[in-house]
C-alpha cells in the first residue's frame, strides 16, 4: 500500500476485502469464517516486501497473497520454507520457470495471473486488430518498445520482433 505501485495494491485489497465479505456472507470455508490481514509495504524495497511476509508468517496465516515485488525470488524461498499456499501475481515467467525447476520446495506457490511474455506480443495482436478494423491508421510502421527495469521481468521482446517484422 506503498510507494511503486499503492495504487494497484488498494485494488487488490479492496477486492481482497470484497472476497472475503461474500465468502463469509455465505458460511465461510467448510463453516469457518475467513480472517484477512493486511500488511502494507513498498514492493520496490526487497527489505519491506520481505518483512511483510515474515510478518503473516509470525501470524501463522493459512495462506499468503500478494501482488508482485521487485524482490520475488526471496519471497517465494521465505514462503516455501514456510510451506502454505503463496499466490501472487508477479506476472514473470521467470517466476513460473523457477516452480517448474523446482517443483518439490516450491509446489506451495501459484502465479495466479499471465506471464510477462505474452504481454508485448498480445500488443501487437492488438494493434493489428485496431488497424483491420479502421479505428486506427498508423502515421508509420515503426514500434519502440521500452524494456521494465526489473531484470527478470520478460515482455516477450524476441516474439514481438517477429511479429512485428512480419506484419
Amino acid at each position: 500500500l506503498q510507494g511503486l505501485a499503492a495504487s494497484d495494491a488498494r485494488e487488490m485489497m479492496t477486492s481482497a476485502r470484497l472476497a472475503v465479505r461474500e465468502i463469509n456472507a455465505s458460511g465461510g470455508v467448510l463453516g469457518r469464517p475467513l480472517e484477512l490481514h493486511e500488511v502494507s509495504c513498498d514492493i520496490g524495497d526487497p527489505d519491506s516486501t520481505l518483512r511483510a511476509v515474515r510478518y503473516l508468517i509470525d501470524q501463522e496465516v493459512d495462506a499468503i497473497a500478494s501482488g508482485y515485488s521487485a524482490d520475488e525470488i526471496r519471497i517465494q524461498d521465505c514462503v516455501a520454507e514456510y510451506g502454505a499456499p503463496y499466490l501472487h501475481c508477479a506476472t514473470m515467467e521467470a517466476m513460473v520457470e523457477r516452480v517448474r525447476q523446482e517443483p518439490d520446495r516450491l509446489s506451495n506457490i501459484f502465479q495466479i495471473c499471465p506471464s510477462d511474455t505474452g504481454y508485448g506480443p498480445r500488443f501487437i495482436q492488438f494493434l493489428d486488430q485496431l488497424e483491420s478494423s479502421g479505428q486506427w491508421s498508423p502515421h508509420n510502421r515503426r514500434v519502440a518498445i521500452i524494456q521494465p527495469r526489473w531484470s527478470r521481468m520478460d515482455i516477450g521482446l524476441h516474439r514481438i520482433e517477429a511479429m512485428a517484422e512480419r506484419r
